[in-house]
């Protein structure tokens, strides 16, 4: 009779090993497949999010376009010109979205490249001697700098997303005729 309770109880104790190493296992892996889903959910909202801000960056364009009369730098034979209240307006929008649901997806660098843009055109704007209709005369160095700090904010933005690494297919000539 014990040479057949020993194999049984062996037989029980290997079974309930397997059960719970299994168990285990199985408890790892669903861990693992929930925050993969709850990381691919995120990226998501961080592209959704992203995709918001870009939205917002029109009138940091150095482009002219009739979409964007609220540029905040504008030009004329005379120079460049800061626009106060089209600055005014674009921060305070950036502002409404930095607090709402997306602003939490923005990375650091990004947030750090944007407020460090935003202090340089605040501080040209209080050292100006005098705002003419709003604007403030700037020399062609400021406004290249200008223009390159929002270059920066674009290139961040498109590397958190990882649009930079992207190799996106080359069309050839004989493909874009098709």
């Amino acid at each position: 009779m014990l040479s057949v309770v020993i194999p049984a109880i062996i037989g029980l104790i290997s079974g309930l090993v397997s059960a719970v190493f299994s168990h285990f296992l199985l408890i790892k892996k669903i861990r693992r497949e929930a925050e993969e889903q709850l990381k691919f959910d995120l990226h998501n909202k961080q592209i959704d999010a992203y995709q918001r801000f870009w939205d917002l960056l029109g009138p940091t364009s150095r482009y002219v376009g009739r979409q964007h009369q609220d540029r905040m730098i504008k030009s004329n034979e005379v120079g460049y010109f800061l626009d106060k209240e089209a600055i005014d307006s674009f921060f305070d929008s950036f502002h409404e979205f930095f607090y709402s649901e997306h602003g939490i997806f923005l990375s650091r660098d990004l947030r750090n490249a944007f407020f460090q843009s935003r202090d340089y055109y605040y501080e040209i704007i209080n050292s100006a001697n005098n705002i003419s209709e709003n604007c403030v005369q700037i020399s062609n160095t400021k406004a290249r700098k200008c223009f390159q700090a929002w270059d920066w904010v674009r290139t961040i933005a498109r590397n958190d997303i990882g649009l930079r690494d992207v190799d996106f297919p080359q069309l050839s000539a004989k493909n874009s005729e098709q």
